[in-house]
């Protein structure tokens, strides 16, 4: 199985149920599941699913990405315009609307979504027929659900402005948190380790292998940094109080940990000059 980041052979099988591999090469980490064993995406996943996750937007990340695109259209920012990908409720485009953003923003993703002051797109991401260009685009906790990095990665090529800045959000599979899943599977607790491993994540990006994804497509790098989200946000097992208790604290004593290290998340910027 070859790597989906460098394409390198030179892979091993990391965990065989949940047939995740790891590339020796770039230190990437890939779900290889048939397409009838991968997550399918309704508003049931928003409203019951990841409930706790969609009630509790991660205001800080809002707030520096609306800085990211204050500045990049500084100029002329009545005639930008910005896309987020996989935009869900669109809980980020209408913190960028009530924050006063003058630039153009769109949405898209497989559910429906309608504000008058927003432009909604209903549909999967690469193969939607945009006639738009953006001068930024982003995607929050959409890169690891999406097989195929390089397709995704040439899509957002396609419809971006020269110049044009990409933002992108995932897991960090190099972080503490997951460090830690893979020693207590390797110990036989397997909970957190299929927990971070289900079947909506194809890709777990480290962050050399994040950079090394868009550098190969073209891009240069600006910034990466690791943080964690509101743990209020988190999804907890269902149905044991005492065990979703014990998993906050649990998730709680991380975050402190990961503060200022490896932090749970990564968000990268990069530019596309041509």
């Amino acid at each position: 199985m070859n790597c989906h980041i460098c394409n390198s052979s030179n892979t091993r099988v990391l965990d065989s149920r949940y047939e995740v591999y790891f590339c020796r090469t770039c230190g990437h980490e890939f779900s290889a599941l048939p397409p009838e064993r991968q997550e399918t995406y309704s508003p049931e996943y928003f409203r019951e699913a990841h409930k706790k996750w969609f009630e509790n937007p991660n205001a800080v990340l809002f707030q520096w990405i609306h800085t990211i695109v204050e500045a990049t259209t500084r100029g002329n920012p009545s005639a930008a315009s910005f896309l987020d990908v996989g935009c869900g409720q669109g809980d980020l485009l209408r913190y960028l609307r009530d924050a006063g953003s003058t630039v153009k923003l769109f949405g898209v993703d497989l559910v429906q979504n309608a504000d008058e002051r927003i432009t909604y797109y209903r549909g999967d991401f690469v193969s939607f027929p945009f006639a738009e260009r953006f001068d930024v685009i982003s995607g929050l906790m959409v890169i690891e659900h999406v097989g195929g990095p390089h397709q995704f990665v040439r899509k957002i090529s396609s419809i971006l402005k020269p110049g044009g800045i990409v933002i992108m959000n995932t897991v960090n599979a190099g972080g503490f948190l997951y460090t830690l899943a893979r020693v207590l599977r390797r110990a036989g607790l397997r909970g957190p380790f299929e927990r971070l491993y289900d079947k909506h994540h194809l890709e777990h990006y480290r962050v050399a292998s994040l950079r090394k994804l868009f550098e190969l497509e073209g891009y240069r790098v600006i910034r990466i940094r690791t943080h964690n989200f509101p743990l209020r946000a988190l999804d907890v097992p269902e149905g044991n109080a005492l065990l979703a208790r014990i998993y906050r604290i649990g998730i709680a004593c991380v975050f402190f940990l990961t503060s200022h290290w490896g932090g749970v998340h990564e968000t990268i910027i990069v530019q596309k000059d041509t």
